[in-house]
């Protein structure tokens, strides 16, 4: 089993790979967490125990390629 550190670190990369800008992660409970990107808001979430119909890395941010709000400034 990973931790929260080793999961947030690999969503990171993930999310880095599809174009995203993102925040750092902000803690949800002790085992979960979750990050934006600045640009188009997309978030990423990060748990240690996912429900048997979880994923323990998900969200739009790991899904889609970032495309950037146009208000979107950083």
């Amino acid at each position: 089993m990973l931790t929260l550190g080793q999961l947030e670190m690999r969503a990171l990369v993930s999310c880095e790979n599809r174009g995203h800008y993102m925040s750092a992660f902000t803690s949800l409970t002790d085992h979960s967490a979750v990050a934006t990107c600045f640009n188009c808001r997309h978030e990423v979430y990060v748990t240690t125990k996912p429900r048997p119909n979880e994923v323990d890395i998900g969200g739009g941010a790991i899904a889609l390629n970032c495309k950037p709000r146009p208000e979107a400034t950083l």
